[in-house]
């Protein structure tokens, strides 16, 4: 089950990635690339979450190419809104 979702970036883009990549860690999950393009994983207790992202002209687009059956989409619009603000 996969879907696609983008998010409006605002302020200093690579500090924002610096951040979030940090949060991802501490949530035992990983941002692997840079401010123009990469990939992630997570880990909730439901499962395992992957996905590819891109970011062009201060939008961010994230393509979540594998995820929990029972995990809602807008559960993780959610975390990365709060990982990129």
């Amino acid at each position: 089950m996969s879907f696609t979702f983008s998010k409006e970036l605002s302020g200093d883009i690579p500090q924002l990635f610096m951040k979030a990549k940090a949060e991802a860690n501490i949530a035992n999950g990983s941002i692997s690339g840079d401010e123009h393009s990469g990939d992630f994983t997570g880990k909730t207790p439901l499962g395992a979450i992957k996905g590819t992202y891109t970011v062009a002209d201060g939008i961010l687009t994230v393509s979540i190419n594998k995820k929990p059956m029972l995990l809602p989409e807008s559960l993780i619009r959610d975390a990365f809104n709060e990982y990129f603000t």
